[in-house]
């Protein structure tokens, strides 16, 4: 039987460090099953001096889910971004053309990191900032341009599929 090489392993182990310190992150903020009590008044102690989340449709939108559907809901919401951004590396990887590997990383680098910001604003790693979780949040430019980061995707995607035979060019 061969062996896996090198970057694979790292890869996977990569990946399972990454999935097993979001879960212990999500735990820390809700418990297993959520309140699922419905439309309330949200509190947390010490996100704001008051205890209140102002405007919790907008920024701060993951810790109302993870409060509602519990650790499950949250861990949902970052194993589909989790895996939107594998995608797009993956697009990034077969890409034909320097431009387009390029393009795909940055976008989906860019994707990763709108969520990077807003669940570590919600659980206080780092400070909030007026970036929307994508897809998610409440805002319209936000989410016009999150579906032509999707659109790009698709089309270095598509490109990338329909001819896999091509020789892949260089960065220069």
């Amino acid at each position: 039987m061969r062996r896996p090489s090198f970057g694979r392993r790292l890869r996977r182990t990569v990946t399972l460090c990454v999935l097993a310190a979001l879960g212990l992150l999500v735990a820390a903020v809700s418990s297993p099953g959520g309140t699922a009590v419905g439309h309330q008044t949200y509190s947390v102690t010490n996100l704001v001096s008051d205890g209140t989340i102002p405007a919790a449709h907008t920024d701060v939108i993951y810790a109302v889910i993870v409060d509602e559907l519990g650790l499950f809901g949250g861990a949902a919401i970052l194993v589909i971004a989790l895996l939107f951004v594998a995608r797009g590396f993956k697009a990034a990887t077969m890409a034909t053309e320097g431009f387009s590997t390029l393009l795909a990383a940055g976008l989906s680098a860019v994707f990763a990191l709108q969520v990077f910001v807003i669940v570590g604003g919600v659980t206080r790693v780092i400070p909030l900032t007026g970036v929307t979780l994508p897809f998610v949040s409440y805002g319209g430019s936000s989410i016009v341009a999150n579906f032509i980061l999707v659109a790009l995707l698709l089309v270095i995607s598509d490109r990338a599929r329909r001819d896999p035979g091509r020789v892949r060019g260089g960065l220069v």
